[in-house]
């Protein structure tokens, strides 16, 4: 496998991802903590509450295609909170604690989505110019965050997100408790026991940290 870029996130493969595998798990999650009955209330309340764009009027200083891609991720999960509030009565705490597992494992699948698995023997093997390429493109998939240059060598990759559009959108919203659910699917991806690389970040943009310093490396003997 060669270490080549990444195309950039597109409007379509967000809407498949959604389709295939992001709704999917984030229904099964609903209906195992909530049962068949509150999960058709549920779904009943989406389709209500989807009649308007909670998001709408915000404002938009991100380019086009990124700020529609970063809004149709952040939508449902608004709209479900309205839902869980309104229509389940329930309190913010027992709302965060379940809207939690379902970004954290539809963000786990979205992570898996769009970073390439089994590329350890090419990443080892690659020029430092071919790996800063690659880790350059991967950083630019994620269209919810604006980076700094990231930083290479043989085992790591490390890069420090400047602006994330999630904790801006959510402090403006006026729920900056939705923000580091984000940042929590993050941690859900990389601490399962398949994925060869581990996370080190010391905190993130929607908690007040002033970046989120992201430290990938290949866990001892996954780059050998």
């Amino acid at each position: 496998m060669s270490l080549s870029p990444l195309p950039p996130m597109r409007r379509r493969d967000l809407v498949v991802f959604d389709l295939s595998r992001g709704m999917p798990r984030a229904l099964a999650v609903l209906k195992a903590e909530l049962g068949i009955g509150r999960l058709l209330r549920v779904l009943r309340g989406l389709a209500l509450h989807s009649r308007r764009d909670p998001l709408r009027g915000l404002s938009r200083p991100w380019p086009r295609d990124k700020e529609w891609l970063t809004r149709r991720q952040l939508r449902p999960v608004v709209l479900l909170d309205d839902v869980l509030r309104d229509d389940l009565r329930m309190e913010r705490a027992a709302r965060v604690a379940l809207l939690g597992r379902v970004v954290g494992e539809a963000g786990a699948r979205f992570l898996a989505a769009n970073v390439p698995a089994g590329i350890e023997r090419a990443w080892r093997r690659a020029s430092p110019a071919e790996r800063e390429r690659f880790a350059t493109s991967l950083v630019g998939r994620f269209f919810n965050v604006a980076a700094a240059p990231p930083r290479v060598d043989a085992a790591s990759l490390a890069f420090d997100v400047q602006r994330c559009r999630f904790a801006e959108l959510t402090a403006e919203l006026g729920r900056p408790y939705l923000g580091p659910l984000f940042c929590a699917a993050d941690s859900v991806y990389f601490e399962r026991p398949d994925v060869p690389v581990s996370l080190e970040r010391s905190g993130t943009l929607a908690e007040g940290a002033g970046c989120c310093d992201f430290r990938l490396r290949y866990r001892e003997g996954e780059s050998d």
